[in-house]
């Protein structure tokens, strides 16, 4: 024996006077009373109290065996009456606390023990004692007890040998009442696994209820209909139900009508099936008016093997479906982009070809009428040439191609253009800000869609004012540019989503002024920021970056009108590519025109030839089936480094146009463009020593 384990140990008093009179008892009585047990301990007490009844003066003790660590642990001792100092005195312990480390009893003994029946161990005390306490001490505690033989019976828990009782006569016979103590053990090994399931259970509950409650995501129970039986926290919250009001909501309530079939089908397929393996999706109406979408995954709970209800979890996924949403919605405008991209080629090119043939014809009458009209039909084509980039914009967020611009200018033919006609009068407070660095196309949109807006916030008529100030941030300059109105203003709730694309409060409205403003700002590396207070009118704030002071310097000094020079020109569209030469002929400079980059080059390499190098090549960027604008640049360069090439195209979202230095060319020239704006660009290319 040991005292390692001593702790666990009942302790029962063992003299006669404690022992109940268990032989008054009927056996109805002491079934129901073990049954009532609520321990192994007070099952372990009832049963030795009775046999020690059925047997007086016998050494009794109610045993539980540890298979795992082969410990025989006694949790109730009676008979040894006065003999109990002596018997501690020989084994050096007190008895009524030790466990007896059994080493050397086999499974079969083990089997032969749970077997149910009473039987007489072999060895006697030695049996159990002999490995803790030597075998004179086992001889010497025989003699002084009286004991010739241990009798023993057990019983099993889930297969294995468990506990059971041990009797020791004093007048080595079988135990009195044999058969009443096997089948008082047999009730006992019951009880006691009734006791473990329910411990089991118990502890399985508690672990649920844990994991339930403290889950993060939402869980619910409810049966077969969709009313709830219980929900923790996190789906209370979801659904915006209080819990005393849980049992008397159904799930089913919650979903708008047209989802019921698909959520009552659900709950059918559930009670058959007993799971799904796909989550399902629903749209949840909250208490609160507010309207969330979920992700559930369900299963069924059995009792007695029958259904019984359904245990979901469920998850917001409303950002999640909002985020595929918007995946879907840039799929679908990458589709557009790249359709738009195709037409505002072929319609760049067209309108290249319309303006400059009514450039030539401007240049050729002298009659002021007809030049008043070709100036309108030029204009008109500038304006759809930024209609055609505002499309680009929107739908590809096409790069910016970035020069140093008068921002006084800009905003000034935006003026005049957007508010001609309209009962709002204009306040310009603009002072002398910084060029900026932005794509006029783009930015003279942004400016258009701001007034636009404020026309429309202003039906009775108002004023816009536009403020401008020079801005230094760190080491960068910005020109920030204040735009605003005095018409109705923008409500609170709004005011959040009006650089959302779509987002319009106006009937017939797009909703996509401010949302392309945004987009186009964004790329320029500036900042947008709206302000608002209904009644009040509205201020749109805009941040831009400014041009370098190098930049505006450079632009300052630069020749207006090109030296004339000899120039390489390559575009694929014939009209174009001979209003392009008949245009530079004019002002003076002899041209070599190609089709396609293949001849471009070997117009270049005839030019070396002769002497004659060209002193600019104008590039199309876009040959359909043959070599284009960027690859013909690098054959020419490593024929002539010095090369100084312009590239131009339709595409003008391309970002070639974007960075034309990344590619070899010293300038991009985007279709459609003005007289003025070729002259600008080529002086500035024929300007710069080979």
């Amino acid at each position: 024996m040991n005292a390692e384990n001593s702790d666990d140990i009942e302790q029962i008093d063992s003299t006669p006077e404690s022992v109940p009179p268990q032989s008054q008892v009927s056996p109805i009585d002491l079934l129901l009373a073990v049954g009532r047990s609520q321990s192994d301990d007070e099952v372990c007490r009832l049963v030795c109290q009775r046999a020690f009844a059925l047997n007086p003066g016998a050494l009794v003790a109610a045993t539980l065996f540890d298979p795992s660590l082969r410990v025989l642990r006694p949790r109730a001792l009676l008979g040894l009456g006065k003999l109990a100092d002596q018997v501690a005195q020989l084994i050096g312990h007190d008895p009524m606390r030790m466990s007896a480390v059994v080493q050397d009893i086999t499974p079969d003994e083990l089997d032969r023990f749970a077997s149910g029946r009473m039987e007489l161990l072999p060895d006697g005390l030695a049996s159990v004692l002999a490995h803790k306490v030597p075998h004179p001490v086992v001889r010497s505690l025989g003699a002084l007890l009286g004991i010739d033989e241990v009798w023993g019976v057990g019983f099993t828990l889930h297969g294995h040998p468990y506990g059971g009782l041990m009797v020791a006569p004093r007048n080595s016979r079988r135990p009195h009442g044999a058969r009443e103590i096997e089948g008082l053990i047999a009730f006992a090994g019951m009880v006691i696994k009734r006791l473990h399931l329910e411990t089991a259970f118990q502890e399985s509950e508690e672990r649920y209820r844990t994991l339930f409650e403290r889950s993060r995501d939402a869980v619910y129970l409810c049966d077969f209909e969709g009313r709830f039986l219980d929900a923790n926290e996190p789906a209370l919250e979801l659904a915006g139900v209080p819990r005393e009001r849980v049992q008397q909501t159904s799930f089913i309530d919650l979903l708008s009508a047209d989802q019921w079939p698909a959520a009552i089908a659900a709950m059918a397929e559930l009670r058959t099936a007993g799971a799904r393996r796909e989550p399902l999706i629903y749209r949840l109406h909250r208490a609160d008016g507010t309207e969330v979408e979920i992700e559930t995954m369900s299963a069924t709970v059995y009792r007695d093997g029958r259904p019984w209800a359904i245990q979901g979890v469920a998850r917001d996924v409303t950002l999640r479906s909002k985020a595929e949403a918007e995946r879907v919605q840039l799929a679908k405008l990458e589709s557009l982009g790249r359709l738009a991209g195709g037409i505002a080629h072929d319609f760049n090119n067209l309108l290249a070809v319309i303006g400059g043939h009514v450039q030539l014809a401007a240049e050729a009458s002298q009659d002021p009428e007809i030049r008043a009209d070709l100036a309108a039909a030029s204009d008109a084509c500038s304006r759809a040439a930024a209609l055609s980039k505002q499309l680009l914009t929107f739908a590809k967020g096409g790069s910016p191609i970035k020069e140093s611009v008068c921002l006084k200018e800009l905003v000034a033919q935006v003026l005049d253009r957007t508010l001609a006609g309209s009962q709002v009068q204009s306040e310009l407070v603009l002072g002398e800000p910084w060029l900026v660095h932005v794509d006029v196309g783009q930015v003279t949109q942004v400016f258009r869609n701001l007034l636009n807006n404020a026309l429309e916030g202003m039906p009775q008529g108002g004023t816009v004012r536009i403020e401008a100030f020079n801005v230094h941030e760190g080491l960068k300059r910005f020109v920030r540019v204040d735009v605003t109105d005095t018409g109705s203003g923008i409500a609170p709730e709004h005011l959040p989503k009006v650089l959302d694309p779509y987002f319009t409060t106006k009937q017939r409205a797009a909703g996509l002024g401010l949302s392309v403003a945004h987009s186009v700002v964004l790329n320029h590396g500036g900042r947008i920021a709206v302000e608002s207070r209904p009644g009040r009118g509205t201020t749109v704030r805009l941040t831009l970056p400014a041009a370098e002071p190098e930049a505006c310097e450079a632009q300052r000094l630069a020749p207006q009108e090109a030296p004339s020079g000899h120039i390489l020109i390559m575009d694929d569209e014939p009209l174009l590519r001979h209003a392009l030469a008949k245009l530079l002929r004019s002002r003076g400079h002899s041209v070599v025109a190609t089709c396609s980059g293949e001849e471009a080059v070997r117009a270049y390499d005839a030019a070396q030839k002769a002497g004659r190098s060209f002193d600019g090549v104008i590039l199309d960027l876009t040959v359909p089936d043959g070599m284009g604008g960027r690859e013909a640049a690098l054959k020419i360069l490593e024929r002539d480094p010095k090369a100084r090439m312009i590239v131009s195209s339709g595409y003008s979202d391309d970002a070639v146009l974007a960075s034309p230095d990344k590619h070899g060319f010293l300038a991009a020239l985007p279709k459609p463009y003005t007289t003025a704006q070729l002259e600008r660009v080529l002086a500035g290319l024929l300007s710069r020593k080979p």
